[in-house]
């Protein structure tokens, strides 16, 4: 008996709900042949009428007006497991499933037949997807990444040793603690991401690559380095205790990871590149989280001792605040400072920024990080006024997750109270795109931190969105002038208009506006005649630690006697 055949090019007829057979596809044929042969219909394969359900992309329009005008109810379903509940329900009574293109799509469906028409069995003790509705979600995510030209990662999470952890418990207890450990995982994951089960047959368990009870995981990601973020987050929060009665359990997790495109291109073959990942991790031990690639684990391996260096560096005081003075361009007298971190490291000496605030940043160690800046800049500036020198403003930077803290305003306050700091003299930096991520929310802090005497200025400004109606809707105090238009302002007329124009347009809303990377008397001179407030740059110094910086304190006025620069 010949399989019933669509009209369309790459069409896949999968099943029939009641007893049919997955089909393979055919070349396509002339949109007048009938949808079944007589043949077919008289063997009782496919009903008089049957309903079409589409599954996947949508078909072509042609294809499905010749369908109908031929007598066939028609159904279009995205996703296979809204699929799976119509097919589930008596109502729609025989159904044709056509499954587009994605081969892991069709694979949900071969099974029709032995499970009564749905192959999207969920793990009876986690409640989570099985492997082949995994494949199906993990393909949709790929075709959806590809449209966005965005990685998509396939993780597999595992025990290092399941066997001698369960060794004498109950099938009860392993349960449980199975069920334990999946919401655990789900913790960790956005609205978005998938979490399944992967072998629920023990065919699935292939050469041994996984055990019969690791989870897998889907993710669509900014940047590769973005899944082993997300994976050192589920080994954290995997490796807390679990209480076995009165016994507490420590089990040691393992993570593969596999990136599309990049490690493989079908769903499954993702998949499986995951599970070798992290048979391969198991095979380094406890907490271990493998790429797939070599490439990406050396890069991961870098980022991972770069954070654990960086814990390492907060819990031994490695880090050191330098300043670099702002001065008032009228008088050439420094009015405030701009507190820097550093990190000397006991090995390698000063290691640049770039290197490292992007990974503190990542992991969240920022928050610490800027904490502790915030103090130690706080706790200098006051005891500068013990000292006898002119109260001057100490300007901090924010990064993104900071000003994401909720925290952040009582970390603020708590600061000031413990280092005696007048709020007066503490301003605190901010990007616009920061400003911009959150614009109503943005506004709501920063009037909080205003309504306290705290200063807020616009870092690096003209270099987003820079436009005076956003400007008005934010209490703001200043406007720094990115550097890039300051280095030719002098020989580019356009840097020249747009530094003049960020000066004007902080005029006309009574801010303040700071030059950054000020470098020159000609850069100085122009800056001058346009009227801008203050400068700062290594015209006059670049940062410098502590001790240094009462030195320019001294030097350039604020206290001493002030020695322009010449």
């Amino acid at each position: 008996m010949s399989p019933a055949r669509l009209a369309e090019s790459g069409g896949r007829l999968a099943g029939l709900k009641g007893g049919a057979r997955a089909v393979d596809p055919t070349p396509p044929e002339p949109l007048s042949r009938p949808i079944v042969t007589d043949q077919e219909r008289n063997d009782g394969l496919v009903p008089n009428r049957p309903t079409i359900m589409r599954v996947g992309e949508p078909v072509n329009p042609e294809l499905r007006r010749t369908l109908e005008a031929l007598g066939c109810r028609w159904m279009e379903v995205a996703d296979p497991a809204d699929a799976s509940r119509l097919l589930d329900s008596d109502d729609l009574g025989e159904v044709l499933v056509m499954v587009s293109g994605a081969p892991a799509l069709r694979a949900c469906f071969e099974g029709l037949t032995s499970n009564g028409g749905n192959t999207f069995t969920d793990d009876p003790v986690t409640g989570l997807p099985g492997r082949e509705q995994f494949l199906a979600r993990l393909e949709q995510g790929l075709v959806h990444a590809g449209r966005r030209r965005h990685p998509v990662a396939c993780l597999c999470i595992d025990y290092d040793d399941f066997a001698a952890l369960t060794e004498g418990w109950s099938a009860g207890e392993i349960s449980e603690f199975t069920a334990a450990v999946s919401e655990r995982l789900k913790g960790c994951l956005r609205g978005r991401d998938v979490v399944c089960r992967l072998p629920q047959e023990a065919q699935a368990i292939r050469l041994g690559s996984v055990t019969p009870h690791s989870f897998g995981v889907v993710l669509e990601i900014e940047r590769e380095h973005d899944a082993s973020v997300v994976g050192r987050r589920m080994l954290d929060a995997l490796s807390e205790p679990y209480m076995r009665g009165d016994q507490e359990i420590r089990p040691n997790f393992c993570i593969g990871i596999a990136i599309h495109p990049e490690d493989a291109i079908t769903a499954h073959e993702l998949c499986e590149a995951a599970e070798s990942a992290a048979a391969r991790a198991r095979e380094e031990g406890g907490r271990t989280l493998h790429y797939f690639s070599a490439s990406m684990n050396s890069r991961a391996f870098q980022k991972v001792s770069m954070e654990k260096a960086l814990e390492k560096a907060l819990a031994d005081q490695q880090f050191e605040v330098f300043y670099q003075p702002k001065v008032q361009i009228a008088d050439e007298r420094i009015v405030g400072m701009e507190a820097l971190v550093r990190w000397r490291h006991p090995e390698m000496g000063l290691v640049s920024p770039a290197q490292f605030i992007p990974v503190a940043e990542e992991t969240g160690l920022i928050v610490d990080i800027g904490r502790w800046v915030l103090e130690q800049s706080c706790r200098d500036t006051v005891q500068w006024q013990k000292d006898g020198f002119d109260p001057i403003v100490m300007a901090v930077n924010l990064s993104p997750r900071q000003f994401r803290d909720p925290k952040l305003l009582e970390d603020v306050l708590a600061t000031l109270e413990a280092t005696g700091l007048d709020p007066q003299y503490l301003e605190l930096e901010l990007t616009e795109s920061m400003l911009m991520e959150n614009a109503e929310e943005a506004v709501k802090m920063l009037r909080k931190l205003k309504d306290r005497g705290i200063h807020i200025s616009i870092d690096d400004f003209g270099t987003g969105y820079s436009s005076l109606s956003y400007l008005k809707r934010f209490p703001i105090d200043a406007l720094k002038i990115d550097r890039s238009f300051i280095n030719e302002v002098n020989t580019n007329p356009d840097d020249a208009s747009i530094a003049t124009s960020i000066i004007l347009m902080g005029r006309s809303l009574r801010l303040k506006v700071i030059a950054e990377g000020v470098e020159t008397r000609n850069q100085l001179s122009f800056l001058r005649v346009m009227q801008c407030d203050q400068v700062q740059g290594y015209l006059f110094s670049p940062p410098v630690p502590e001790p240094k910086a009462r030195e320019l304190l001294v030097s350039l006025g604020a206290g001493g006697t002030s020695q322009k620069v010449a």
